[in-house]
């Protein structure tokens, strides 16, 4: 299916962006069991499946800013560089009076989200019982090293458009029906967590599409011919693939513990 979308020469390049969004968020990186059954609260110990789940997500996520700085580096002219302020600015905590109206319509207020994105995952992470202090102290699974490394490794050595596909279409692209499938188990395992504890997903579902707008217009851009759709598409691929590994060995490592407990109790 992909192979087919990058050879076809009916797509403009707005169309092949379109059409390579639609396979990433319907593809097994999003559409997977263990985000399932996290959402549907399948787990015994619902909660103590979340917080081991968000343990390994949080070494991930501590290096956006890396993944970030290393696609801007990719693009040389200042007029692509400057498209990438606005998300570095919202990594930072910056909400402009638009997406601050959003928040309010969804009953958040502005000013709790106004930190850096690190510091409102750890406000979660504290609000679960896991201490950001603690996790910095102890390694991650084999399976999270190896997808920050992949990822790392495709934001580094690859040009502009395997790095863009990567972080765009292959990640900001799928946080929105990624994260509203957590926050829904989250809801379960800790229903009195109030909105501010959780504003870090709430914040990607609700406003977080400016990222992906970002991402989506500068690959349009580079687009223009088969071999830079192949490279996009690489990348997407490269980031997908990483991130369905990782769920994966998360799904047999807390489906593991789970059936482990349950016999020892």
């Amino acid at each position: 299916m992909l192979n087919d979308i990058v050879e076809s020469q009916e797509l403009s390049a707005a169309e092949f962006v379109a059409a390579l969004e639609h396979y990433a968020t319907s593809s097994p990186a999003v559409d997977h069991r263990l985000l399932a059954d996290i959402s549907e609260a399948r787990f015994v110990d619902l909660a103590a499946t979340i917080r081991r789940f968000f343990r390994e997500y949080y070494f991930y996520s501590r290096h956006f800013t890396q993944y970030l700085a290393l696609v801007m580096s990719k693009f040389d002219r200042p007029d692509q560089r400057i498209k990438f302020m606005p998300n570095a600015m919202e990594e930072g905590g910056h909400v402009d009076a638009e997406q601050a109206a959003v928040l309010r319509k969804a009953g958040i207020e502005p000013m709790d989200v106004a930190e850096p994105h690190p510091v409102l995952f750890h406000r979660f992470l504290e609000a679960i019982g896991c201490s950001p202090e603690e996790l910095a102290n102890q390694p991650p699974h084999i399976a999270t090293t190896t997808w920050i490394q992949t990822l790392l490794a495709i934001c580094q050595a690859g040009g502009p458009e395997q790095a863009i596909g990567a972080l765009g279409i292959g990640t900001e692209a799928i946080v929105r029906p990624m994260y509203r499938k957590l926050v829904r188990g989250v809801d379960k395992a800790w229903p009195q967590l109030s909105k501010r504890d959780r504003v870090f997903f709430d914040l990607h579902i609700l406003i977080d599409d400016d990222h992906a707008d970002v991402m989506r217009d500068l690959t349009v851009g580079l687009c223009g011919d088969l071999l830079a759709r192949r490279k996009v598409a690489a990348g997407v691929m490269g980031a997908l693939n990483a991130r369905r590994t990782f769920l994966d060995e998360m799904h047999n490592l807390m489906w593991s513990v789970e059936l482990r407990d349950q016999h020892a109790a």
